[in-house]
């Protein structure tokens, strides 16, 4: 029997059919299913050789259907794999459609018919769709792009390009009502669904590009395995105002009204417990934050920079609750880009101290953190937000009620919003929650610790880092002052104090050398210093004045320093000689009627006032010490200039008085 033209056959490299993509035929009605496995199987026969008639008598496919049904399974799809078996079902587009035929269209009507005439208008023309494309996505090659181009006005543009490339009005587009707009718009939309990612920067903005690298359905490269294993680290600014209460070793406080502020936050990334926190009162977080929270989440007792906030709810992180993982060390913590977190001082203290890798996430990435971001939006909301200092969440947000005014009238101080932020890690910490499947990350973390398959295992820090951590030491360079001349011994300065001690004052080679100074973040009165070149240790730095015995720390008493400053600067003193010169002026008005000798003896005396003042203004001005003051006796000097009239003298009244009477 004759078995007619000779057969295509299928492809090499797809001829095994069980790895073709196969649809879900659960989905499809009796209908649609009954019509899938009809042209399956007439695919399947003609795969296997068998003749078109005996696949018409199983199937009821001709032999021009069969070979149409193998072109659309073997078609590429969008994802790179042939359409298999999901082109055979139903309603399923393999390619578009192309139209051949030309646009026939009354001039000035509907589009109606006009089916297919911008993709064969853009084949005809490719420097137009070329021209659209990069205009678009603004691509904009040997020029400057539009910002964001509208549909209008590429509309202007496309209709331009047509007119040069001959077009008149009775080519489509022209002949339209509408001018191929509605066409162009379908183009541009089709444009920007298949290239998503290449048109977010262009008609979305740079952070709807950044948020095409969420839900990508790619497995990290490194997961979350096991608790402790890699740690977040981040700022959150707090939207709350507040009024920050600085005191000094002698009792005084300083106000310092605070509109915004920041809490620093490290959160296990396999259970989400939060490990340490730390408070930093700065516009923006300093590497010392930093250190601070990771301090805290080492269970080292630091103690608070700020000795006005040291408030406790009780025991609130990991380190506390569970006492068998305290300087418990971690493998990998990640950060942003922050200045606070990639300053050197900052990571080379974490690496030589925890021994971990520090992961810097891209710029402007919360996804990679969104772990943390999402504690920061349930500690504000279930905390901060509800006091009634509060900015909101925006301009907009009904809850705002003046809230720099609320600080002061109910004294919404940094301690109580410290105390309320603390009971929220320890709610956190200890309350369970449905992403942990109805279980709190302490449980989870006492559970993983009993069982030596969850790889939790206690890892502290050595107790040689444990009693002088260098963490939290703060690290600058210093230039030894001091003379031999003038017999002045060695001595550095540092935050303008002086430090010195028996070492280093007995070391006058070390006069005009470069220091290595370590200062604890904790008590800055604790210096350590040693010299740059050769390595020398000259132990611990004495300090003296008022801050010798002060048990500040290195911000506060910096931040001490900026209030103190700004209390000087607002003070309105009174000049002391100002004050004897008015009261010797009102004493020459009253006595004027009196005898001109004591009227005289007033004037002189303020006269001499004046003269003094201006002799240490001038003294002041050349930064000399005042010298007292010098008047001339009844016979005047010799000088230079003549004074015949005795106006660069000033007689003494007084002796010439005392000696008349």
């Amino acid at each position: 029997m004759s078995r007619g033209a000779r057969r295509t056959p299928v492809p090499l490299q797809y001829q095994d059919l069980t790895l073709w993509p196969h649809p879900d035929t659960c989905v499809l009605s009796r209908p649609q299913l009954d019509s899938f496995i009809k042209r399956r199987t007439a695919v399947e026969m003609y795969a296997a050789g068998r003749p078109y008639d005996d696949i018409r008598q199983a199937t009821g496919k001709v032999k021009s259907e069969v070979r149409r049904l193998l072109d659309r399974c073997v078609a590429i799809a969008d994802d790179g794999l042939i359409f298999g078996f999901r082109a055979l079902t139903a309603h399923t587009p393999v390619k578009g459609y192309q139209r051949s035929s030309p646009v026939l269209h009354a001039p000035g009507s509907g589009s109606g018919g006009c089916s297919g005439a911008m993709t064969q208008l853009l084949t005809r023309f490719p420097e137009v769709a070329s021209l659209l494309h990069d205009e678009f996505f603004k691509q904009a090659h040997g020029g400057m792009p539009e910002a964001r181009i509208t549909i209008t006005a590429l509309h202007d543009k496309f209709k331009a390009a047509l007119r040069e490339h001959g077009l008149t009005d009775m080519d489509w587009p022209f002949n339209t009502a509408n001018c191929g707009y509605k066409s162009l718009w379908k183009y541009c939309t089709s444009l920007r669904q298949e290239n998503a990612q290449a048109a977010a920067p262009a008609r979305a903005g740079l952070d709807a590009a950044r948020r095409g690298a969420i839900g990508t359905g790619v497995l990290p490269i490194l997961p979350a395995l096991r608790p402790y294993g890699a740690v977040q680290l981040d700022f959150h600014k707090v939207d709350s105002a507040s009024v920050i209460v600085l005191e000094n070793d002698h009792g005084i406080e300083f106000e310092i009204p605070l509109p915004r502020w920041h809490f620093g936050l490290m959160v296990e990334e396999r259970f989400g417990a939060a490990l340490g926190y730390c408070v930093a009162l700065e516009l923006t977080p300093s590497g010392d934050s930093t250190l601070e929270i990771v301090s805290s989440a080492l269970g080292i007792d630091y103690g608070s920079f700020v000795g006005a906030i040291t408030v406790s709810a009780g025991k609130v992180l990991v380190h506390q609750l569970m006492p068998e993982l305290a300087h418990q060390t971690f493998a990998v913590l990640k950060v942003d880009n922050g200045w606070a977190n990639a300053a050197h001082e900052v990571v080379n203290n974490i690496i030589d101290t925890v021994g971990c890798a520090v992961n810097f996430g891209p710029t402007r990435a919360w996804w990679r953190r969104a772990l943390i971001e999402r504690i920061f939006g349930e500690l504000t909301r279930r905390g901060l937000q509800r006091l009634p200092s509060t900015h909101g969440r925006g301009p907009g947000d009904t809850r705002i009620s003046d809230p720099n005014a609320q600080a002061v009238k109910f004294r919404i101080g940094l301690p109580d919003l410290v105390q309320v932020f603390q009971r929220c890690l320890r709610e956190h910490n200890l309350v369970a929650s449905e992403g942990l499947q109805w279980t709190s990350p302490i449980q989870c973390l006492q559970l993983a610790l009993a069982k030596s398959a969850s790889g939790l295992h206690p890892q502290p820090l050595p107790r040689s880092v444990q009693t002088y951590p260098r963490l939290m030491m703060h690290v600058e360079e210093v230039t030894v002052l001091g003379s031999v001349a003038k017999n002045i011994r060695p001595y550095f300065n540092l935050d303008r104090h002086k430090h010195t001690n028996v070492k280093l004052a007995n070391s006058p080679w070390l006069i005009g050398r470069q220091l290595v100074v370590y200062v604890d973040r904790r008590l800055a009165r604790i210096v350590y210093a040693s010299v740059k070149d050769t390595g020398e240790s000259l132990g611990q730095m004495i300090l003296s004045g008022p801050w010798a015995k002060s048990d500040c720390s290195w911000r506060d008493r910096k931040l001490m320093a900026r209030a103190g400053m700004t209390l000087r600067y607002h003070a309105e003193g009174e000049d002391p000689l100002e004050a004897v010169r008015q009261e010797k002026v009102e004493q020459l008005a009253a006595l004027r009627l009196l005898r001109r000798k004591k009227s005289s003896r007033t004037a002189l005396e303020v006269a001499k006032i004046d003269i003094q003042r201006g002799r240490v203004a001038a003294l002041a001005a050349d930064n000399l010490p005042p010298a007292a003051p010098v008047f001339p006796t009844a016979a005047p000097q010799q000088t230079t200039a003549v004074d015949r009239f005795g106006f660069l003298s000033i007689p003494c009244m007084g002796a010439t008085e005392k000696g008349g009477q």
